[in-house]
């Protein structure tokens, strides 16, 4: 098979599917033709094998064959990955490969650094349909939630609900000196069944006075090594060490 994308079978004809212009453009951009076969994702931990039967300018026709068996590649603990609002186009990035490692949640805020305080419907719609050709390409079957941008005073709210909160900060020094600085990803709190939540700070980084807050919330600070970080970097290297302490 050629490729795995999102399809819904016809109402009056469950083996059969009919796709739009943006999923028509998918299939050209694979180079596939009427007659090859495809992976079609039906449903959660459901595909099903397809072939293209018709391929015109506007909207292409799969025909659905048998079921696939279940490609056990989604998360199965909640992962959700806080991030502050920063340049768009990087946070392009942080959506697609968040998807690839496995974050069931995108939660954008408003940090006191964030130099945007907006995010528009745009770029949320934008976000969903990377995180959707995202799965297409890791093998996952569920998108994750692209939540709406809330304000800091929100996000700090949701953390008393349970399960394990890391706020990424550089290390510093002095702190390390005194044993008060954050924990570094070989000793980190291992997130238990309740999830975990991975808190990312806009190109400022987070302001004293939220880590503060954070902390107080629960957040367990987590430092990923001496040097600084971009932010699309801390996020992408943050999922990766969960990873690793909580695999999915």
């Amino acid at each position: 098979m050629k490729g795995r994308l999102f399809v819904t079978p016809d109402a009056d004809d469950p083996d059969r599917a009919t796709l739009d212009a943006a999923a028509t453009r998918h299939l050209r951009a694979l180079r596939l033709s009427p007659g090859d076969a495809v992976c079609a994702i039906v449903g959660p931990a459901r595909e099903r094998a397809a072939t293209v039967v018709a391929l015109v300018r506007d909207h292409a026709v799969l025909a659905l064959h048998e079921e696939l068996p279940p490609p056990d590649r989604d998360p199965r603990r909640p992962r959700v990955l806080a991030i502050a609002l920063a340049d768009p186009a990087r946070l392009d990035v942080v959506v697609e490969k968040a998807t690839e490692l496995g974050a069931t949640a995108i939660q954008p805020f408003v940090a006191a650094r964030s130099q945007t305080r907006t995010l528009p419907a745009t770029r949320l719609d934008r976000w969903q349909r990377i995180a959707r050709a995202a799965c297409e390409q890791c093998g996952r079957t569920v998108v994750p939630e692209i939540r709406p941008c809330i304000p800091f005073d929100a996000l700090v709210a949701t953390l008393g609900r349970g399960g394990t909160t890391w706020l990424l900060e550089p290390a510093r020094p002095e702190a390390a000196a005194r044993g008060t600085g954050p924990s570094s990803a070989g000793a980190l709190p291992v997130p238990g069944d309740g999830g975990l939540t991975v808190v990312v700070g806009p190109e400022g980084g987070i302001d004293p006075e939220e880590t503060d807050r954070l902390r107080g919330a629960g957040a367990q600070p987590l430092t990923l090594g001496a040097r600084v970080l971009r932010f699309e970097t801390a996020a992408i290297a943050a999922l990766a060490v969960a990873l690793l302490h909580a695999p999915d």
